[in-house]
C-alpha cells in the first residue's frame, strides 16, 4: 500500500501569474455604456482586443457586467468573439484600457480595452451569461456579474471578445470589465 499524496495551495490561483506582472484588467469605469445591437462590427459596449504584432495570447480569466438600466427589451447577454490577422485598428480607449493587477508595478498591458470599435471578421456568439429583462431594476434587480473564464478563452494576436447583447441595452447602463493573463507566443 502506498502513502497518500497530498497537494496544498500556498497562495491564491493567480498569485503566481500576478506575481510575475502577467495580470491586468480593463474596465469602462465609472462612465457606463449603452450595447450594441447584436453582432454588428460598428460596437459600443466594452471590448478587450489583443492588437496585431503583439507577442502575447491573452487568457481571459474573468469576465465582469451589470446593467444599471432596464433593457428596453428583452435581451440575451453575453460575450462575443472574433479575429482578423490585421487585429482592430480603430477603437477608442476604455476609462482603464488596461493596467497590471500587480498593483504599483508600472508593466504596461499588451490587450486593451475599448469603449467603441470597429469590429474585424465576423463575430460570433461565444458564451452566453444570462438574460436582460425590461421590468424596472427596483423589481427585477441586475447584480453585479463576475464570470470565471479561468482562462479557457484565449485571445491570440489580431483577436477579440466583447460583450454581447441581442437588443440595445438601456441608455448609458452597461458596466463591465475584462481580467486577463499575458502569455508569451
Amino acid at each position: 500500500m502506498s502513502a497518500p499524496n497530498y497537494s496544498v495551495n500556498l497562495h491564491a490561483p493567480l498569485y503566481e501569474a500576478t506575481y510575475r506582472d502577467a495580470t491586468f484588467f480593463g474596465s469602462n469605469g465609472a462612465t457606463p455604456s449603452i450595447t450594441t445591437v447584436g453582432l454588428a462590427t460598428t460596437y459600443t459596449g466594452l471590448c478587450l482586443y489583443n492588437p496585431a504584432g503583439t507577442a502575447v495570447n491573452l487568457a481571459v480569466s474573468n469576465v465582469g457586467y451589470s446593467f444599471l438600466v432596464a433593457f428596453p427589451a428583452a435581451s440575451t447577454i453575453g460575450l462575443m468573439v472574433g479575429y482578423a490577422a490585421a487585429g482592430i485598428v480603430t477603437a477608442s480607449a476604455a476609462a482603464s484600457p488596461g493596467a497590471s493587477s500587480n498593483i504599483g508595478s508600472g508593466v504596461t498591458a499588451g490587450g486593451k480595452c475599448a469603449l467603441s470599435a470597429t469590429l474585424v471578421g465576423t463575430p460570433a456568439l461565444h458564451t452566453v451569461f444570462g438574460a436582460g429583462l425590461t421590468g424596472a431594476i427596483t423589481t427585477t434587480p441586475q447584480n453585479q456579474t463576475i464570470f470565471d473564464m479561468g482562462g479557457s478563452l484565449i485571445l491570440p494576436p489580431g483577436a477579440y471578445a466583447a460583450i454581447y447583447t441581442s437588443t440595445a441595452s438601456g441608455a448609458a447602463s452597461l458596466a463591465a470589465s475584462f481580467q486577463w493573463e499575458e502569455v508569451p507566443v
